[in-house]
């Protein structure tokens, strides 16, 4: 099991995204999906699910709750919903709770030098790290993240690329070149973009 606690914040914007994307009745099935221990937390006919922001979740009832959302999808369809999913997410939380905190971090060079405490606003575990290296391009590293799940991976590969066209940047793209459930020992993403 994972240790690890995971803020409601971005997570229950997903929910939310998740559940006027496919409707109301299919968010509410999928969490009845979730076994009931890990569920109570949780209303099902919410549209949020009943997700506090502020809250800090258990991570393996969130892992359950994303394995309910994601269950009977290819890998690909998991890609793409983690991208629509963390586009939706990033819209929501930097227009609101988030958005003077990005105001700080407005160029590839400030994001890289604060992105571990924004980190630490959404996961208590894992060492989260950003290098630019050169001009159009950073290396994010995450490291010792015991509450690492498959979905919040590609989650997380996904806001890298909403995070720097936010910031302004053209052509942006991600690449997901390591992941610890393939046996690296690591997460990691390269952006690029154009200059």
């Amino acid at each position: 099991m994972s240790s690890g606690r995971i803020k409601g914040a971005a997570f229950r914007e997903l929910l939310i995204w998740y559940g006027s994307r496919f409707g109301a009745s299919v968010l509410t099935a999928r969490v009845l999906s979730v076994p009931p221990d890990d569920r109570r937390e949780f209303d099902p006919y919410s549209p949020s699910v009943g997700v506090i922001p502020s809250a800090w979740y258990a991570a393996h009832t969130v892992h359950s709750l994303l394995d309910a959302v994601t269950a009977g999808t290819s890998q690909g369809e998991r890609e793409q919903l983690a991208i629509e999913g963390s586009e939706a997410v990033m819209k929501a939380t930097l227009s609101g709770v988030y958005r003077l905190i990005f105001k700080v971090m407005a160029t590839p060079e400030r994001y890289a030098s604060h992105a571990p405490k924004l980190w630490s606003s959404y996961y208590d575990c894992g060492r989260f790290n950003v290098a630019l290296r050169g001009r159009g391009a950073a290396i994010c590293t995450i490291e010792s993240w015991s509450s690492h799940h498959d979905f919040i991976c590609l989650l997380n590969w996904g806001a890298a690329s909403a995070i720097y066209r936010a910031i302004g940047c053209a052509n942006v793209r991600t690449e997901r070149t390591s992941c610890v459930d393939a046996g690296a020992s690591c997460c990691r993403f390269v952006t690029r973009w154009d200059e």
